[in-house]
């Protein structure tokens, strides 16, 4: 950490003894909360913005939940049921390949979400992908100049990929309250 002064000393003492230390800064890398177990597992991306967020199967067969706002995590599927919030921030997530969860339920929340199309999700379970955005107040900067009156937007995009389940919801609510 560039702004710890014992950070700043060690670094001077392994310079001085001629080495010149490799510094790798880690920034806007938010962990992710697991509040779940091996039956339900529950990850919560944080409360920065996370658009490139994805859930695909790792080589090893795992589960794997990657994206740069965020630490990637590899995890078998839960038996019971996978929950994926995207937290407070404005966040896609990008299904890809194939999720195999067995008789799990999967509840995905966020901002925008989308299948790919290679995307196969298996559960004999409930498939539930919640959209939502909500704005208050009145236009970003970024909303006006792209001459919206608020940018309350959200979506469930299946772009030719599979959901087989035992129950299916899909839901987009995008809200918008003005100020006063």
């Amino acid at each position: 950490n560039p702004a710890c002064g014992t950070s700043r000393n060690v670094l001077a003492m392994i310079r001085n003894s001629g080495v010149e230390p490799t510094v790798i800064e880690y920034l806007n890398i938010e962990p992710i909360a697991n509040g779940g177990n091996t039956s339900d597992a529950i990850y919560d991306l944080g409360g920065a913005d996370n658009d490139d967020a994805v859930l695909q199967l790792d080589g090893s067969g795992q589960l794997k939940l990657s994206g740069t706002g965020f630490e990637t995590v590899l995890f078998l599927a839960p038996s019971t049921s996978l929950t994926i919030r995207g937290g407070a921030g404005r966040d896609t997530l990008t299904v890809r390949g194939l999720i195999a969860l067995s008789a799990a339920a999967l509840l995905i929340q966020m901002e925008h979400i989308l299948l790919d199309d290679d995307a196969v999700i298996t559960t004999s379970g409930t498939v539930t992908l919640e959209a939502e955005s909500s704005v208050t107040g009145g236009p970003t900067l970024g909303c006006v100049l792209a001459l919206a009156t608020h940018c309350a937007d959200a979506s469930v995009d299946v772009n030719g990929g599979d959901i087989t389940a035992g129950a299916l919801n899909l839901t987009a609510t995008a809200t918008v309250v003005p100020d006063a």
